[in-house]
């Protein structure tokens, strides 16, 4: 797969994006767990089922999970496609 510099900064910045945006929710995931005094995981033990009609922070805590787990895995998308990048360059 041949490429062109700006594809790989492109992709840079981009995972500069998905970082950014992984860093501001595990900050906002980190708040519910020391207002709560749960982790996330006990908190889905607990809590996920009645959690949506319970309590507004509840609801977001879980919201914010999931956007964590999207913002994930996009950035191992983007990972994978710098070691593309990178691999077929070496090559070349």
């Amino acid at each position: 797969m041949y490429h062109t510099d700006e594809y790989e900064i492109s992709t840079y910045r981009e995972l500069d994006v998905c970082s950014a945006s992984i860093k501001k929710i595990k900050k906002s995931i980190s708040a519910f767990e020391k207002k709560y005094n749960l982790t996330t995981e006990i908190f889905f033990k607990r809590h996920k089922k009645e959690a949506m009609l319970e309590n507004k922070d509840f609801a977001l805590w879980i919201e914010k999970c999931e956007w964590l787990k999207k913002w994930q895995e996009r950035e191992s998308r983007y990972i994978e496609l710098l070691c593309i990048m990178k691999t077929s360059r070496d090559i070349t």
